[in-house]
Order: C-alpha cells, then sequence, then structure tokens
C-alpha cells in the first residue's frame, strides 16, 4: 500500500517529458488570450515546466479548435477557447466530415 504513492509520482515524472501546450483560438491581447496566460503562469509554478501559448485565430474560433482536436492524444495541448467554436460556429459552417 505504501507504494502507490510513489508509482503515482513516477508516472507523473514521466508524463512531464515535454512542455505542454495551451492552444488559444483568438489573438494576442484579447481576454481568452490573457486568461491563457494567466492559467499558463499558474500551471507553470504548479507543474514546473514551462507552458507554451499558441494562438491560433482566425474563423470564428475554429481554427484553434481544429488545432487542438487535431493534436496527438498525449495529454500535452489544452485548448483556451469560447462557446463560440463548440456551439455557435456548427450552425454557421459546414461541417466537413472525413471519409472513414
Amino acid at each position: 500500500m505504501l507504494l502507490l504513492p510513489a508509482i503515482a509520482r513516477a508516472q507523473a515524472r514521466g508524463w512531464q517529458a515535454r512542455s505542454p501546450r495551451s492552444v488559444v483560438s483568438f489573438t494576442a491581447g484579447m481576454t481568452t488570450d490573457i486568461i491563457a496566460r494567466m492559467a499558463g503562469a499558474r500551471l507553470e509554478r504548479r507543474w514546473s515546466r514551462p507552458v507554451v501559448i499558441d494562438n491560433r485565430p482566425g474563423a470564428g474560433g475554429n481554427m484553434g479548435t481544429d488545432s487542438a482536436v487535431k493534436a496527438a492524444p498525449e495529454g500535452y495541448t489544452l485548448l483556451i477557447g469560447s462557446v463560440g467554436p463548440l456551439a455557435v460556429n456548427v450552425s454557421l459552417y459546414r461541417c466537413r466530415r472525413s471519409a472513414s
């Protein structure tokens, strides 16, 4: 039983092999970007790793959201956005589905 916390810490250290990336779906200097940078600073102190802020503006937030959705599912990518790309833009833009 005493080994479980040590195993969990070892796995957590392995997870932090590289810096996490925070994708912001709006331009630098906007409220979403400011919130992402504030959250990134807190995460940097907590994780002792730099958090890369990646601004991807365009298409009403769809460009950044698409970038985060298509990122490798390894747990290093965070999306900081708004309700627009997730709820409103679905009714405004045509959805292109990939052939499966």
